[in-house]
């Protein structure tokens, strides 16, 4: 087994390729800068990526990326890009409304992406339990932004694996989803 270290610098692209995925590695927020975002200025701790694929945004119907734009965008950049990462673009007035979520199909050993969930139908982030099953602590995962310039992740359907659960509930659970 490999350490510590060596699994948090291994890629997506890398673990699913050699199962060994390390589902609680941090979660970043990756910005897709189209041409219409020539103006937005990041911030420090966004990581940018130029969007190449159609152009979105808009209306709810148009605000998410294509899924075949998507899945060529996750090939070409999967040696950037893990699992729980947040893609989204900037200028949304709602941060989560836009949001697409990356993690590893088990069974098809490759990254994809589902859009935000929002069930709250605000605009807020939903990460739901298909990306948390295999997490040990979603807080940890998800702190660098939780609650960062606005991006509110309202919702997060944690497993009966997780440590919060663990604490707060006893070591004996056994549901698999709260």
């Amino acid at each position: 087994m490999a350490d510590k270290k060596s699994e948090e610098k291994s890629t997506g692209k890398e673990q699913a390729e050699n199962g060994s995925v390390n589902w609680n590695i941090k979660a970043r927020k990756i910005i897709l800068k189209r041409e219409k975002d020539a103006s937005f200025t990041p911030s420090d701790k966004d990581i940018v990526i130029p969007w190449e694929g159609k152009d979105f945004g808009g209306d709810a119907d148009t605000r998410y990326p294509d899924e075949k734009d998507l899945s060529k965008f996750l090939e070409k950049h999967s040696d950037k890009i893990n699992h729980g990462d947040l893609l989204t673009v900037p200028g949304e007035d709602r941060a989560g409304a836009s949001t697409v979520i990356v993690y590893h199909d088990e069974k098809e050993k490759k990254l994809k992406t589902m859009k935000n969930p929002d069930e709250k139908a605000a605009g807020y982030l939903t990460i739901p339990f298909e990306i948390l099953k295999n997490v040990t602590n979603a807080m940890e995962k998800y702190a660098d932004i939780y609650n960062e310039d606005g991006f509110n992740i309202i919702n997060m359907h944690l497993s009966g694996k997780d440590d919060f659960i663990k604490e707060k509930l006893g070591h004996k659970v056994h549901s698999t989803h709260f």
